[in-house]
């Protein structure tokens, strides 16, 4: 893809979609009170119709919800499996209960959770991890390019 003088966050939600359903995970980035930022691999979900959000499920229990109830944002790290696309995202996050999405959710991403499921997790502990993206960086690194795109 030749990038013009912006790209508009239509056309990055579109790459970010396509990089989502091709690669089983992430990386969330979120921080402790103190500033603290901690990383783990998620497996997040992009939906076409819920544009500029990104979801996950996460134990109840998990630091992260900590962080998130303290007020962190969140940064993710997408990554096309060839490493030709990079797309950072911000923005705010967020635990939500929503039984309707929650079923959704677990059709959707249950076949990509492998290690959560070895874990002797139970589905119906899970909490929904919302963000709303604020922002993105997208990057093509053979090209030596990138772009910041902001969401209103």
């Amino acid at each position: 893809m030749v990038l013009g003088d912006f790209m508009k966050p239509e056309e990055l939600l579109s790459n970010l979609e396509a990089i989502a359903s091709a690669t089983p995970a992430a990386v969330l980035c979120t921080t402790d009170s103190r500033g603290k930022g901690f990383i783990r691999w998620m497996t997040p979900v992009v939906m076409k119709y819920r544009p500029g959000m990104i979801y996950t499920f996460s134990a109840p229990n998990a630091a992260k919800i900590g962080h998130i109830e303290e007020g962190s944002d969140a940064e993710w790290m997408f990554q096309g499996s060839d490493l030709r696309e990079i797309i950072n995202i911000r923005g705010a996050i967020k635990a939500i209960s929503n039984p309707e999405l929650k079923a959704e959710l677990l059709y959707m991403i249950a076949p990509k959770m492998y290690k959560y499921w070895k874990s002797d997790a139970k589905p119906g502990d899970l909490v929904i991890l919302e963000t709303i993206i604020e922002e993105a960086i997208y990057y093509l690194p053979l090209e030596g390019t990138r772009q910041l795109v902001h969401f209103t």
